[in-house]
């Protein structure tokens, strides 16, 4: 197979993984006390990093784990990004939903680049305390700036 089918096939991955959360930003799906923006955010930070973990640890022979994190990038950014510069202020108020996704593809880059096993669960389990504290306990801040503008 060529190289470029295993790029569109990691993009299209990324790119289908967005819209299966989109629903989730409705606030329509509750999960004990979160829901909408700050539920989609925690969702999308954890199998963003799962999946590009398990990809990279797959390791696609045609295709570098740069490669790899830039396809994913891509993917997630092709919905995301032209929105969030054509409607700038209107989409402000999701702007660190997309941020942290990417944030939690960036940290499944690295956990794959340590090659201790250990390290790599201590730092998965820093990583969920970390994407956890942004997701939920910090969007609340993000909205109350964001009101101010």
């Amino acid at each position: 197979m060529k190289p470029y089918r295993s790029l569109v096939k990691v993009i299209f991955l990324f790119f289908l993984v967005a819209i299966v959360l989109m629903p989730l930003r409705g606030g329509y799906v509750r999960i004990l006390t979160w829901t909408g923006l700050p539920l989609s955010s925690l969702v999308g930070f954890v199998i963003y990093y799962l999946i590009l973990f398990f990809l990279l640890r797959k390791s696609y022979q045609q295709l570098s784990p740069e490669q790899i994190l830039i396809c994913g990038i891509i993917g997630v950014s092709i919905l995301n990004l032209p929105l969030h510069i054509i409607y700038f202020y209107d989409t402000l108020v999701s702007l660190p939903e997309y941020i942290i996704h990417i944030l939690g593809m960036g940290l499944g880059y690295i956990a794959y680049k340590l090659r201790n096993k250990y390290a790599q669960i201590l730092f998965t389990i820093f990583t969920l305390l970390l994407g956890y504290l942004l997701s939920i306990e910090c969007y609340q801040y993000w909205f109350s700036i964001k009101f101010l503008l």
